[in-house]
This record gives C-alpha cells, structure tokens and sequence, in this order.
C-alpha cells in the first residue's frame, strides 16, 4: 500500500539577478521503524538525494518540493502533480517522486523571456537509516551523495554526480555522463561511461571502469583495479596490487606493491615500484615507460623494446645487453619485473618520489 507524505508549504519568494522569481517551496518528513525493512530504496528522477545515519534507529525520510513557474495557480498546479510516496515492496522499504508527465508552456512573442519562468518541480529527499541498512539510491539528473554509512549501498544515476563519504560497507556506483568521487571508503565498484572518478583515502579494494573519463586515487592501502578506454589513471600508494589499463591515455602510478599488472595501447605509462613488491608487468604499445625503483627494492629486471632506447639509472648487475633488451639483477633480488614497448623509450630510475 503506498502512502503519500503530507506536505507543508513555505511558499517563499525568493528575488534573483534577472527579476524576482517566484519559488513555491514545501517541505515534509516522516519517521518509521527498521522493524521488518531489509533495506531501503528511493526513486527520484531528478533533484539530490542524500543518505546518511540515522540518530535514533528509525528510517527518516525527509522532503524538500521546490517549485518555478509564473504565476501562484501554475505552481500550486505544479505542486499538486508533484507527490512522494512510500511503500512496501518484499521487505523494502521504498521513496517515489512522482513529476507531472508534461508541461503545456504558452509564450507571447511580445513578452520578453525576462519576464517568464519555465516551469520545473525539483524534490531534495535526505535519507537517513539505522546502521548497517543497505541503501539503493536511484536518479536520472540527480545528484547522489552519501555520508558514514555502515550498510552495503548501491548508487544509480544517469547523468547525475555521485559523491560518497566514510563508507563502511561495500559500494556500487554507475552514471552514464556525471563524475564520482569519495572519500575514506571500503570496498567499491564504480562504472561511468564519460564522467571522471575520483578517489581518496580507500581501505578496500577499487574496481574501476571509465569510457571516456579520468581516474584519480589517492591514498590507497588496498588494491586497484581499473580499465578504462580514453582517459588518463593516476593513482598513489596502492599497497597490496595494481590492475591497470587504458586504451588511449597515460597511466601514472605511485609506489604500487603487491602484482602490477599496467597496459597502455597509446600513451606513456610511469609507476613508482615499491616492496613488498610479487610481481611487475608493464607494457606500452605506443609510447615510453618509466619506472622509479625504491631504494629498498631488488628484483630481476626484464626490459625490451622494439623501436626505442633503454636507460637504466641505478646500479645493476647486468646479464644481457643489447640494444633493444638488458636483463640485469637490482640489488640481489628475485621479483621479476617486466617492461615491454613496441614503439617508445624505456627508462629505469631508482627514489621516492613521483615517478
């Protein structure tokens, strides 16, 4: 049985820069108990969402209804049309904003657009749940964003922006054409087709996938993993392994341990190579390498190129040299580490800082 929220209204003028804009605003909440809810979900095409903690261990639902149009009547219609519904559904607790399907605009070509305001309903829900709840948040133009919550969650918006903050469960976000990004986060699956992703400070594993968009990570003390077809991947500190590739673009890693895995079809790759490091594999299609060894790391050094040079700046024990191939041993050690390039240069360095 779906219920509706009762609204109340604030009715507010609210001027701008152009002229004074007439903003029609209500606002509602409810609270109900987690007795019985597996998890909750809310649908709202556009306008934000937010989850967040709940205080007391109930479920509240909060509902902000703003509303542009000309003239009190339009937008009390356009209020009406407008409505929030909660429901059951196989243990879930469920939000819907339903919008007015259409809007009928009649202009005058004697009235100048200064004096006219399209019509739009815009809702802001703030969800806020008991500790360990999942979440199924869900947009169309809409903007995600949640913050500390200890439940799995699950974010889908089309061309919305997804923020996450302080995540305790793991994460799964998608969006078509709008960024990403978080912060102090767990495990996470991002995909997004032309937005760029961005993230710090993660403690679980990051799965990874962008068609047109950059990555960015930050801080990381678990492991990567990203795939993505034209855009540019940066990461830092990724302690327990390395998964990286791009069809068209550079990859730029910084101290990477555990198995690095990096691929680029065309684009120059540099990676900061760090202990405990199992295993390095590097491959360049079209472009250079560089690779910045620790001070503290040894390994056995594999490194080729079929239309390029090779530089090696640090102390070796060489095995082979020839002009496309040296296979050398850094400092006694046994990890194997491979770099490969068809066409471009190779470089070899040993320090800390960015390679």
């Amino acid at each position: 049985m779906n219920q509706r929220i009762v609204w109340t209204a604030l009715a507010l003028i609210v001027p701008t820069a152009a002229r004074a804009e007439d903003v029609w605003r209500e606002q509602s909440q409810m609270a109900v108990d987690r007795a019985g809810v597996s998890a909750v979900e809310v649908f709202n095409a556009r306008g934000e969402i937010l989850a967040r903690p709940s205080a007391d261990g109930r479920i509240h639902v909060q509902a902000l209804k703003v509303v542009r149009a000309t003239g009190p009547a339009r937008r009390r219609e356009l209020s009406r049309e407008t409505v929030v519904e909660t429901s059951r559904q196989d243990g879930r607790f469920v939000v819907q904003v339903r919008y007015p399907q259409r809007h009928t605009v009649r202009v005058s070509l004697w009235k100048t657009f200064g004096d006219f305001t399209l019509p739009r309903v815009d809702v802001r829900i703030v969800l806020e749940v008991p500790a360990g709840l999942p979440v199924v948040l869900n947009s169309t133009s809409g903007d995600l964003r949640s913050e500390d919550l200890a439940g799995v969650q699950t974010l889908r918006t089309t061309s919305g922006d997804v923020n996450v903050q302080g995540a305790r469960a793991p994460v799964q976000v998608s969006t078509t054409s709008g960024d990403i990004s978080g912060s102090d986060i767990g495990n996470a699956r991002v995909v997004t087709v032309s937005g760029d992703l961005d993230f710090s400070d993660s403690r679980g594993v990051i799965i990874a996938t962008s068609t047109s968009g950059d990555v960015v990570v930050r801080g990381s003390s678990d492991s990567l993993g990203v795939r993505t077809v034209s855009g540019n991947v940066e990461a830092e500190g990724a302690r327990r392994g390395v998964s990286v590739s791009t069809t068209s673009g550079d990859i730029r890693i910084r101290r990477a341990s555990g198995n690095v895995q990096i691929a680029s079809q065309s684009g120059e790759v540099a990676a900061g190579l760090a202990p405990p490091l199992h295993s390095a594999n590097i491959e360049a299609s079209s472009g250079d390498i560089h690779a910045k060894l620790a001070r503290t790391l040894g390994c056995r050094l594999d490194v080729r190129t079929s239309n390029g040079t090779i530089g090696i700046e640090l102390p070796v024990h060489a095995k082979t040299v020839t002009r496309r191939m040296i296979t050398a041993v850094v400092r006694e050690g046994t990890t194997p580490v491979q770099l490969r390039t068809s066409s471009g240069s190779i470089t070899v360095t040993e320090g800390e800082g960015r390679p």
